[in-house]
């Protein structure tokens, strides 16, 4: 049996910058390559960060890495989080 929490592996298709990997963030979804919870970016939006404040704060991340938080987060888990962003993903 394969364990796929050995690898960094993308947790949807529309969103191959959130990852999950067994031994970063508790295996909570992150933005990838780095060890921050794609929850805080999403939290950030949430409290009024605009993506450039965001961008500040984390330099390390990049406008494609918020698309793809605020992607991810206007499924299912927006209704959780009672998210408001201010970016709206293209429709394909």
């Amino acid at each position: 049996m394969i364990d796929y929490y050995l690898e960094e592996y993308p947790v949807s298709y529309k969103c191959p910058r959130i990852t999950i990997k067994k031994d970063r963030c508790d295996g909570l979804p992150c933005v990838r390559g780095t060890e921050i919870p794609a929850k805080n970016i999403a939290t950030l939006a949430h409290n009024g960060m605009t993506q450039n404040q965001v961008l500040e704060k984390y330099p390390e991340l990049t406008m494609e890495d918020l698309k793809d938080v605020y992607l991810y987060y206007q499924g299912p888990f927006r209704l959780f989080l009672n998210l408001e962003l201010d970016y709206e993903p293209e429709t394909e």
